[in-house]
């Protein structure tokens, strides 16, 4: 059962959903392909809300602390009978969980695919099915799917900018409680002329624009002397799509950015000795875990 909400000084979370195990894994947008296990744990699903601005709130997802939002804007495609696509602006995750009826088979039924969800070659199947309709998804929202644009000479990869969204979304996460997120560093842009009582829900940009900023400072960092450009969230378009979307302005991203870097390295850290430890545990019980899928896609990074 979902657990009562948790107050805070200046916020709340409130726990929508949880199940006690599930794997959470980044799917490279670079040439290999790489299918890399980010999380194995519980999955839960959180809604933050601020006291001061309750009509400002933030979906929150994680397994095992690592974490991720869910917002308006978030294409999230179920292939299969457990198996879950999440697409943002330069990342694609798979959510998995594992089986609960072994006596039930989705193979080419519900699933829409011949093989199921344990199948070796899963990923390889399913992912060319997958990937187009969320890049569709966040092209219409305006939004650009596919490898990001700060991936330059093997900096700021996928399984980088996987950590540094977690450590964002934990940032922001904490920022609402504590009632460090103020109105003077947010833009509410309405739909449709709704009335100030409707909530504004955050878009994918209020995560992702910290993201950007944090790869293109890798790449001034190495000595980059061109690199793509950062556009303002502020300045960025955003469709009509009939609900209120809330974003970071110039100041708040400068605000959240300061501080960013020591998150990214504590979340990184937090995310390997996580794994290891899970790898570990998996490889005591006799369970193969492996990380990357080879160049024939016989990966065993599925749940059985």
């Amino acid at each position: 059962m979902p657990e009562f909400p948790r107050q805070f000084p200046n916020g709340k979370t409130t726990e929508l959903f949880h199940y006690p195990i599930s794997a959470i894994m980044s799917m490279g947008y670079e040439k290999r392909r790489s299918v890399t296990l980010l999380a194995l744990g519980g999955f839960f699903v959180n809604v933050v809300v601020q006291l001061v601005n309750p009509l400002l709130k933030i979906t929150v997802c994680s397994v095992n602390q690592f974490q991720w939002p869910i917002t308006k804007d978030t294409p999230i495609i179920r292939m299969g009978q457990r198996t879950f696509f999440i697409a943002f602006p330069g990342l694609l995750y798979a959510l998995q969980f594992p089986r609960d009826f072994a006596e039930v088979s989705t193979a080419g039924s519900v699933a829409g695919y011949p093989c199921s969800d344990n199948e070796l070659s899963l990923w390889n199947i399913v992912r060319p099915l997958a990937e187009p309709m969320a890049h569709e998804i966040l092209l219409l929202f305006g939004h650009r799917p596919g490898l990001s644009r700060f991936y330059v000479s093997n900096h700021n990869s996928s399984y980088t900018r996987a950590i540094r969204l977690s450590a964002t979304t934990r940032t922001i996460m904490e920022a609402f409680v504590s009632g460090s997120l103020t109105l003077s560093c947010i833009t509410i842009q309405d739909s449709y002329n709704e009335p100030p009582c409707i909530p504004a829900r955050a878009s994918i940009i209020v995560f992702t624009c910290l993201v950007d900023a944090l790869e293109a400072s890798t790449l001034v960092s190495h000595g980059f002397k061109t690199i793509p450009l950062l556009h303002s969230c502020n300045n960025t378009f955003y469709p009509s799509i009939g609900f209120r979307v809330w974003r970071l302005n110039d100041v708040g991203v400068i605000n959240f950015v300061r501080g960013l870097d020591a998150a990214v390295k504590n979340e990184e850290e937090c995310v390997l000795s996580k794994t290891v430890e899970e790898s570990s545990s998996d490889k005591e019980k006799g369970e193969e875990v492996t990380s990357i899928v080879d160049d024939k896609g016989k990966g065993k990074q599925v749940m059985p």
